[in-house]
This record gives C-alpha cells, sequence and structure tokens, in this order.
C-alpha cells in the first residue's frame, strides 16, 4: 500500500494541472453588460424614497437610512444621483448624528450636479456639506467645501438671489 501513494502522486505531478481543473472554467458565470431600464429604477426608488418616509415618520430612523441608501445606490447605478433621496438621506443621517458620512454624500452630489452643469446645486450642496463637515468636527473638508463654494459662486448660471443667500450662509 506503501507504494501506491507515491506512484499516484507522481501521476499527478506528471500531468499538466490544466486537465485537472479543465471543466471549472465552464462553470464560472461569465459577466454580461447589462442595460439598465432607467424608468423602472425611478420607480422602485420613488417608492423606496415613500417607504423611507413612512419608516421615518413611524420613527424607524434606520429603516428609513436603509431605504434611501438603497434608492441612491440604484440611482448611482442608472445614472446619477437625484436631489431628493439624496436630500432625505442627508437628513436621516443627521438625525442619526452621521454627520461626516452626510457631507460626504453632499459633496458626491455637488461634483455630480457640476459635471451635469447645474451650478446652483453644486454651490448650496457644498455648502450645507461645510456646515456637516463642521459638525463632524472635520474642518479640512468644511475649508474643502467652502473654497467650492466661493469659486462656484461667481459662476454666471448662478442666480443674483442663490449667490446672495450662499455669501450670507459663508459669513
Amino acid at each position: 500500500m506503501s507504494f501506491i501513494l507515491p506512484l499516484l502522486l507522481a501521476g499527478a505531478l506528471a500531468s499538466p494541472a490544466t486537465s485537472f481543473n479543465s471543466n471549472v472554467d465552464d462553470k464560472i458565470p461569465r459577466v454580461r453588460r447589462v442595460t439598465i431600464d432607467t424608468a423602472a429604477h425611478r420607480r422602485v426608488v420613488a417608492d423606496l424614497v415613500v417607504r423611507a418616509k413612512v419608516a421615518a415618520e413611524g420613527g424607524s430612523l434606520n429603516e428609513a437610512r436603509a431605504q434611501l441608501l438603497v434608492a441612491n445606490m440604484m440611482m448611482r447605478e442608472s445614472g446619477g444621483l437625484e436631489t431628493v433621496p439624496v436630500y432625505n438621506l442627508v437628513h436621516i443621517n443627521y438625525a442619526l448624528d452621521r454627520y461626516v458620512e452626510a457631507a460626504d454624500l453632499l459633496i458626491e452630489l455637488s461634483e455630480e450636479a457640476l459635471k451635469k452643469g447645474n451650478p446652483t446645486l453644486a454651490a448650496t450642496a457644498a455648502v450645507d456639506a461645510a456646515e456637516l463637515y463642521m459638525l463632524g468636527e472635520r474642518r479640512p473638508q468644511a475649508v474643502e467645501s467652502v473654497v467650492r463654494v466661493r469659486k462656484l459662486i461667481n459662476d454666471a448660471r448662478v442666480s443674483d438671489t442663490v449667490r446672495d443667500v450662499l455669501r450670507k450662509r459663508l459669513g
């Protein structure tokens, strides 16, 4: 019996490793590009926002947060964040003392708004983020947000009314 084991080992070492696992590749699922139906995503997101509102009104902020996290993840997948689900999640995070997380989300919204040509939303989200970073004791990020707002404030597409409000908020 002791002479069989070395023979088995020698045979296993002599044969190519690929023949041992030759059919494994057939069992690995292939990644396919999936086209996302944005209309369907928006309907699901709208439903999640309603569920989050009901949960928040019922006092279950963590449940509301979970619904809104899914809604925002779905919006990212379908091409971008939407203002309402983002600000709803920001309000829930604020209520749960998750200031930095809320501010980070607003910075993401600000960057996306700027890419889409909306400096007003970009500046407003950035100034909101600055305030939340201060509450979260993240002064460097707050300063970065303020610098961002000061650059955006001078954009010609920002109305005078919004510009005045942003300047007052900056101090």
